[in-house]
């Protein structure tokens, strides 16, 4: 009797987990438009630039900003509970989401990651890093190396494409900012980790082209920034973190044959 019963247990568990996800999602997301309303408007520029009149007005609405903000972050929330369970990764991993949604929303209306952002994020991912290392789970790191490798890896690819960029096109296409994100996200994954995340970011950024292409909405002249795929690549790694690896550990199986 009492093991028919535990099933039926963890499933109003994770029913009750879910719910609080939702929630919380909700919260998250007047939070990060009350956030993003709010914040100093030189952030939001580049270094040599002055603040528009358009950056001193209500930068975000929660109808319709707050309300997509909260379906991602819910998604994210409950990806996460069911990759982690509810502890120390959980919670971090979910306070990353947050800021990797705010570098994905600067940068998609104003071309800008912030400073402050990428260092908030960058702080977080040393902290999990850390935590993952020192308490010998290895879920992204399996030795101490492994996050140096991962956050030169990271910025060394931003670096390439960006000068590949300026040699092709005589313009830049990837700006530092991308540059010091990917960096940060190094730092969590580690290395090989990156190059899964970087896969992921391309494999994003082609459907979306495939989408505009399809609805005639883009041109040569269309600007599409690199953070929002960047934040989304990361965000889907965290939440499909042993699938994602246990795929490619299998397709690299198959290749050493």
């Amino acid at each position: 009797m009492l093991l028919s019963r535990m099933p039926m247990t963890a499933n109003i568990y994770d029913a009750i987990a879910c719910f609080g996800c939702v929630l919380c999602a909700f919260a998250a997301s007047k939070l990060i438009a009350a956030l993003f309303n709010v914040l100093p408007a030189k952030w939001l520029c580049d270094y040599n630039e002055q603040p528009g009149a358009e950056l001193y007005g209500k930068r975000l609405f929660f109808r319709p900003h707050g309300i997509v903000m909260a379906l991602v972050l819910t998604a994210a929330f409950i990806g996460l509970y069911y990759q982690y369970g509810c502890g120390f990764y959980f919670f971090a991993c979910c306070f990353a989401a947050i800021i990797l949604l705010l570098i994905s929303i600067a940068d998609y209306r104003y071309s800008i990651i912030p400073d402050q952002f990428t260092l908030v994020l960058l702080l977080t991912t040393a902290a999990v890093t850390g935590y993952d290392l020192l308490s010998k789970q290895h879920l992204f790191s399996s030795n101490w190396l492994s996050p140096l490798y991962g956050a030169a890896a990271g910025a060394g690819l931003m670096l390439t494409l960006g000068l590949l960029g300026k040699l092709l096109y005589k313009k830049e296409g990837i700006g530092f900012g991308d540059v010091k994100l990917f960096g940060a996200i190094g730092i969590l994954t580690g290395f090989p980790q990156i190059l899964i995340v970087f896969l992921l970011t391309i494999f994003l950024a082609f459907l979306h082209i495939i989408y505009l292409l399809l609805r005639k909405r883009i041109s040569k002249e269309v600007y599409l920034p690199l953070g929002p795929y960047l934040c989304l690549g990361l965000l889907l790694f965290l939440a499909f973190n042993r699938q994602i690896n246990g795929f490619f550990s299998w397709y690299m199986s198959l290749l050493s044959f």
